[in-house]
Order: structure tokens, then C-alpha cells, then sequence
């Protein structure tokens, strides 16, 4: 039987392990690496016309399949290198308390209190809230000022890393009543929003002071015994007060530029050197 007498693709004449075979769809039926030393050996045996541009899409096909491969493993790389990111409660030291104590953090009395808390990943703290207590039952807060300090024994000596100020006028402080105490404080759950402080996993101190009151009343912190070491300017360590601090964490490292530009280079590589030998 002669190559006149086949009908090409279906039928082809191969030269597979240096024996003539007349094969019927044998191609297709071949494993992938059989069927490139098969069609190799068949092109370079004067084959018919169109056994090249056979061969070119085989090859096509077998390049795109593995550059498919490499493609799918970067991108697996990348979802699972990417931080994911989760809004919520970083860290609270429990609820308003409204009947225990409160300590005062007035500007006008130059009251400074300072909460510990941690984080356990890296996290960009969004805002807070606080229980505060006002004096007389017609008062409300007006705001306050912040602090974000490294943490240390006392609470005053650490470094600061972050600061602000927030009032009802800047539109970064809401308050609500939530109840009273004593029956002449009225005590408000208060919330700082517009932050954007960014930390590494770690113990750090949110400080309070220079609030105030719509008519000059003294202001305090609302006391929760909760787990975080607090300190006062005035009274030294005290027990710590209600607070719940907000934001989001990441949950997995970024990889360095320098990391992703050589695995990116090793790919293209890779991939070259694929399209090189089904080149051959």
C-alpha cells in the first residue's frame, strides 16, 4: 500500500520504532509520546502534503497544554500568596459595664488612660468604640483625643505610633445613651471612625484624653475589669475599661516583589524551553 492509496489524516503511513505500519486514525490512538516520535520520524520520510502542518498543530497543541500548566500554577501561587482580608472585631475588652466605676479622662482636668490590647495579625485598625460617662443627666460628649502607643510597663513611656482627634463637629465621632449610673452620670457607647492605622501582630496601648462635653462636664471611661492591663496618669494601674476596637486583618504575607519577579522569570523559562523542544 502506497502513500497514493491513503487517505491523509485518517489513514497515515508511520514510521514507529523503525517499522512500517499502515495505520487507520493510529495518531490518535497513540500515546502523546509515541505519537511525537511517530509523526517526527514520519515527516522526515517524505511524507504527503499536509503531514507538516499535522505535526505543526501537535505541536501547538502540546505547548499550549503545558504553558496552560504554568499559567494555572502562577495563578495558584498568587491566591494563595494574596492577604485575605476579614472586616471586623480586632480585639474588645468587653461590654459597657454602667454600674462599677469609670475613670476620668477630661480635658480640662488633663486625665490620661490608657488600655492594652493585642493583635494576632498584621491589621489596619478602621475605628473604635468606648462606654463613656458624662456628669449630670443633660450632658452628652462631644468628642476626645487618641493615642496608639507601643506597648511598655506603664503604659506612658512606650512610643507613640498613631494619634488624632474626634469630634461630633469633624464628623469621626457618634455617641449614643445607653444608660445611666449612679443616677446623676448618663453613660453613651461612643465610636471613633475615620483611622487607618496599620500594625504588626503585637501588644500595643489606645490612650484617651482631652474629652469633652457639650458644657464642660467631667467625662470618664467606662470601667469593664475586662483582660487588658490599663493605666492612669494620675492613679497609676487601674482596672481596665470597656473598649472594642475594629478593622481589618490580613491573614497571609504578601510575597516581595523581588520573590514574585523570580518566579515569574522561572516560568517564562520554563515555558520557553517547552516551546523551544516541540519546536525541534
Amino acid at each position: 500500500m502506497t502513500y497514493d492509496e491513503i487517505k491523509w489524516p485518517l489513514k497515515c503511513q508511520c514510521l514507529l520504532h523503525g517499522e512500517t505500519t499502515v495505520c487507520s486514525m493510529a495518531l490518535a490512538k497513540l500515546p502523546l509520546g509515541q505519537r511525537h516520535s511517530a509523526v517526527r520520524m514520519f515527516v522526515s520520510s517524505s511524507a504527503p502534503p499536509g503531514a507538516e502542518h499535522f505535526k505543526g498543530d501537535l505541536m501547538k497543541t502540546r505547548f499550549g497544554r503545558s504553558t496552560a500548566a504554568a499559567l494555572a500554577l502562577l495563578t495558584l501561587l498568587l491566591l494563595t500568596a494574596t492577604p485575605s482580608f476579614a472586616d471586623g472585631v480586632l480585639y474588645t475588652n468587653g461590654p459597657i459595664n454602667g454600674g462599677a466605676n469609670s475613670w476620668s479622662i477630661s480635658g480640662s482636668e488633663g486625665y490620661f488612660v490608657s488600655n492594652s490590647f493585642t493583635l494576632d495579625n498584621r491589621s489596619t485598625i478602621t475605628s473604635f468604640s468606648a462606654g463613656l460617662w458624662v456628669y449630670t443627666l443633660q450632658e452628652s460628649p462631644t468628642g476626645l483625643n487618641w493615642a496608639i502607643l507601643s506597648s511598655s510597663r506603664d503604659g506612658f513611656s512606650g512610643s507613640e505610633l498613631a494619634s488624632g482627634s474626634a469630634s461630633l463637629d469633624a464628623g469621626n465621632f457618634s455617641t449614643s445613651p445607653v444608660g445611666f449610673a449612679f443616677d446623676y452620670y448618663r453613660v453613651f457607647s461612643s465610636t471613633v471612625s475615620g483611622m487607618s492605622v496599620n500594625l504588626p501582630a503585637g501588644t500595643y496601648y489606645l490612650e484617651l484624653f482631652n474629652a469633652s462635653t457639650a458644657f464642660g462636664h467631667d467625662i470618664l471611661w467606662d470601667q469593664s475589669s475586662g483582660l487588658s492591663t490599663a493605666f492612669s496618669n494620675i492613679d497609676g494601674a487601674i482596672p481596665s475599661e470597656s473598649f472594642t476596637i475594629y478593622g481589618t486583618t490580613s491573614t497571609a504575607a504578601t510575597p516581595e516583589p523581588a520573590t514574585m519577579l523570580m518566579f515569574g522569570t522561572g516560568i517564562l523559562g520554563v515555558a520557553g524551553a517547552v516551546r523551544r523542544r516541540f519546536s525541534l
